[in-house]
């Protein structure tokens, strides 16, 4: 399925069966990147129901669970999905609560959860890929889509 937005690598030598393979290491997340649309430029995961399930629920990698504590689009859900992104923020929820002082602020609330998703993410240390201050540009942006889904 949409062939042109896999990179040349993934399409003429990976092909399906090696992006199958790919995903069965680590998080189990395959990303396609730079794909225009508009004036736009995204990127998307794909990964199985069962292992975005399983991480969200019990954060067995993290990776997606983190990502997905981020404001992000969902294209395609079932009422099991949606019932494990509940979980995961429940889960975020309780840990943030964990970590903060008996009084906090909203911003220190949601800067707290967006945290936990760059931590054990090494380009944050090594000066190279991720903007130290991505975690605080967080805090900059309206946090009503943020905050409404905790």
């Amino acid at each position: 399925m949409n062939p042109g937005h896999y990179s040349g690598f993934a399409h003429f030598l990976l092909r399906a069966k090696g992006i199958v393979w790919l995903q069965s290491l680590g998080p189990g997340i395959w990303f396609n990147t730079l794909i225009p649309f508009g004036a736009q430029t995204f990127k998307y995961g794909i990964v199985s129901s069962q292992r975005l399930m399983s991480d969200l629920r019990t954060w067995d990698s993290f990776y997606m669970a983190g990502r997905l504590q981020k404001p992000t689009s969902i294209f395609a859900s079932t009422p099991e999905i949606t019932q494990s992104l509940a979980i995961n923020h429940v889960h975020a929820v309780n840990l943030a609560l964990l970590c903060l002082p008996n009084i906090f602020s909203t911003n220190d609330f949601l800067e707290t959860i967006v945290a936990f998703s760059y931590t054990g993410d090494i380009r944050m240390s090594v000066g190279f890929g991720e903007h130290p201050a991505k975690i605080h540009q967080h805090r900059s942006r309206p946090t009503r889509r943020t905050f409404k889904s905790f």
